[in-house]
């Protein structure tokens, strides 16, 4: 390759060198036009977290609120990296994915040891990840907290009630969020007070908490000898209990006088009505419904979100076993109306429909997944499915602040969807993101590209121009004008 200067003709390296020259130059002045997959710049600025309490019990959900921050930015996906490991019982796969930024999540966890947690939240995008500051949350254990239940026992005929009341004393230096349950057996039911369950419920730093319920001896579930009330705390069982002495006999004639006091006309006798809980599941048990009359069954709404039911039949029925299943939905049925928080099934044996002169159904909805959500609470209603979906006339009742609670009046039982409709704000967020998706699919035939590959496609164009123009430029210009070195 090396040649000497003769005859005013260059050697091969200065026959180079002005196409380099020109290559480096054009490419130095096309590197600002085009972003280089190395360097993408991140849409999303921001990741920050809030949550319902700081410090709770064992076994109580604490709602983590995520807010990601970005423009024109959709975020593949958000969740939680923690050490120890919380676990995230919403959403159930443990992440959102597919949302504009902007865009509020929640997400509901639990711990069952006792310790300091650290977390934070990660967002990414197509351009990487941007993750929050690192936040503690600190579970205790119930056993932390002092509870009393007054009185300790208590004697109660059909169709009388009495007053519990429940004392949880924090005596820790700092605020403390617990939930609890109020396990009443059969025979017994909640009259008036606080609610029977709570999710989530703070007590001050050194003070008490006292639950108020009045309990009523049910008039048609009479029951001899005595029953144990209990309480459980966070993820602690019977943390307090009582008992309740019932009637010294049950026959026929002292249930049906008394049979009145809670608008309930079984006629049962001694034979009561039986609850048994499973997972998402309960099962109630009625010996025996008289004609006209309606029967009222309270429920533990943990499994299944449903807290009672009523059902009024125009003849009499034995026997009769309803089932209530917080299900998913069942194969071939179309997806409920609007947002769904969940789907109820509700079936029953010995109870044709044609004798249900009418039901209702007592429901709660979780106040995280309607904030979280943008849901208009007061659009909540339960949607019954047959050949179509049907609303059912549904109204809000009552707000402890962690549950939102309903009544809805149902024809029957079926498939029943729980679900609301989105605020102004949150539906004009969800147009956006569809027609943000819309616009991406349109501009890529359906298949949407990452930001980082298009960046690299648009890169190679630019040098194969370059070195396509730095050459056509040579070979019709450099190459065909001699050069001299030293001589003229």
């Amino acid at each position: 390759m090396k040649r000497i200067v003769e005859n005013g003709i260059r050697t091969e390296k200065g026959r180079l060198f002005p196409f380099a020259v020109l290559a480096v130059i054009a490419l130095l002045f096309a590197l600002p036009l085009f972003s280089f997959p190395v360097f993408a710049t991140q849409c999303l600025t921001d990741v920050s977290t809030s949550t319902s309490a700081s410090r709770a019990t064992t076994g109580t959900s604490v709602s983590i609120t995520v807010t990601t921050t970005g423009s024109s930015c959709t975020v593949s996906t958000l969740s939680l990296v923690s050490t120890p490991s919380l676990t995230v019982n919403d959403p159930a796969d443990g992440q959102y994915s597919g949302f504009s930024a902007g865009t509020a999540k929640a997400f509901t966890v639990t711990a069952g040891t006792s310790g300091t947690y650290t977390y934070y939240a990660r967002g990414t995008t197509s351009d990487g990840s941007v993750d929050s500051t690192s936040t503690i949350l600190e579970f205790i254990s119930p056993s932390d907290l002092t509870v009393t239940a007054t009185p300790s026992s208590a004697s109660v005929t059909t169709g009388q009630t009495f007053s519990l009341t429940i004392n949880i004393n924090n005596p820790q230096t700092s605020d403390v969020t617990t939930s609890y349950t109020v396990n009443l057996p059969s025979g017994l039911t909640r009259n008036a007070g606080d609610p029977l369950t709570s999710s989530g419920t703070t007590i001050s730093a050194s003070s008490t908490k006292t639950l108020s319920i009045t309990v009523a001896h049910t008039a048609s579930a009479c029951f001899t000898g005595t029953k144990t009330v209990t309480f459980d705390l966070g993820d602690s069982s019977s943390a307090a209990s009582m008992t309740v002495t019932g009637n010294s006999s049950c026959t026929s004639s002292s249930s049906s006088s008394s049979s009145t006091g809670s608008g309930s006309s079984s006629g049962s006798g001694s034979i009561t009505t039986k609850k048994m809980y499973s997972t998402n599941k309960a099962t109630i048990t009625i010996p025996v419904i008289q004609g006209g009359a309606t029967e009222s069954i309270d429920l533990d709404a943990t499994e299944t979100n449903v807290r009672k039911i009523e059902i009024t039949v125009k003849g009499i029925a034995r026997t009769i076993e309803v089932i209530v299943e917080r299900a998913s939905l069942p194969s071939g049925t179309p997806a409920g109306p609007g947002n769904v928080y969940h789907y109820i099934s509700i079936s029953k044996n010995n109870l044709s429909d044609e004798n249900i002169n009418a039901a209702k159904l007592e429901f709660r909805v979780e106040k995280s997944w309607i904030t979280g959500n943008k849901i208009d609470e007061n659009t909540i209603s339960l949607q019954r499915y047959t050949t179509q979906w049907d609303k059912m006339a549904t109204e809000k009742l009552s707000d402890d602040g962690t549950y939102v609670y309903y009544r809805a009046t149902l024809p029957g039982f079926s498939v029943f969807a729980i679900s609301g409709e989105k605020t102004a704000e949150g539906a004009a967020e969800q147009a956006q993101q569809a027609a943000q998706q819309n616009v991406t699919e349109n501009a890529t035939g359906g298949v949407q590209l990452p930001s980082n590959v298009l960046d690299m496609i648009l890169w190679l164009v630019v040098i194969a121009v370059v070195i396509g123009g730095g050459y056509y430029v040579y070979k019709n210009f450099i190459e065909k004008k001699p050069y001299s070195y030293g001589k003229k």
